[in-house]
């Protein structure tokens, strides 16, 4: 079963969001595939020096029951939501990089010039439109970050301004676009070097 969540589980009512905004009525959805593929990714388990797995949070809920997170997120959202319905339109895939305070998670990206000189990197496809490198050297160990990124889909299939925000993915880091059918992309080192999922990350020290 998707796991489905409402602004009102877990706001709990309490006005966390800015006056500024409009409130309307949204589901967050995970649909239990997403969810099983996110427990081998970013929710591998608190404290776990690994690459693209989060320091803070073993689980969508959980995260989202960190208020920094809600406040930014939830505002995010609701401006999407407002922007789509003054333009009439969906939107199927929409990305938000969010800052915490403190560091969340260890990215699996980050420009090569944040590495030590001569790195040993690969290269790799992260996916069939995408071209990257990635590092090969374990010694080498990803980098901590208080940034969150969430892929999104936003739709009110009903038309009756009941939206459901459905998660295609989430990693701590920030945002690096990927190619897709019809733009395939070349990321240059530059802008984004890769570390693979086994990849151990900088101890985080409180």
């Amino acid at each position: 079963m998707d796991l489905r969540i409402s602004l009102d589980d877990v706001t709990k009512a309490k006005p966390i969001l800015k006056a500024s905004i409009p409130l309307m009525p949204f589901t967050i959805v995970l649909p239990q595939k997403q969810e099983g593929r996110l427990n081998t990714t970013c929710f591998r388990g608190r404290g776990k020096p690994l690459s693209g797995n989060f320091h803070l949070w073993e689980s969508l809920k959980n995260l989202l029951a960190d208020t920094l997170v809600r406040e930014q997120l939830f505002g995010e959202i609701l401006e999407m939501i407002t922007e789509l319905k003054a333009e009439g339109k969906q939107n199927p895939n929409h990305r938000i990089t969010i800052d915490h305070t403190h560091l969340i998670g260890w990215s699996s990206t980050c420009p090569i010039s944040e590495l030590p000189e001569g790195t040993e990197v690969a290269f790799f496809a992260p996916n069939d439109y995408t071209e990257a490198y990635k590092v090969t050297d374990k010694a080498v160990l990803a980098k901590p970050t208080k940034q969150i990124t969430f892929a999104l889909g936003f739709s009110d299939p009903e038309g009756k301004d009941k939206w459901l925000v459905k998660v295609q993915t989430i990693y701590p880091g920030e945002n690096v676009p990927m190619g897709w059918r019809h733009s395939p992309r070349s990321i240059p080192a530059t802008e984004a070097v890769f570390f693979d999922w086994t990849h151990p990350g900088e101890p985080i020290v409180k």
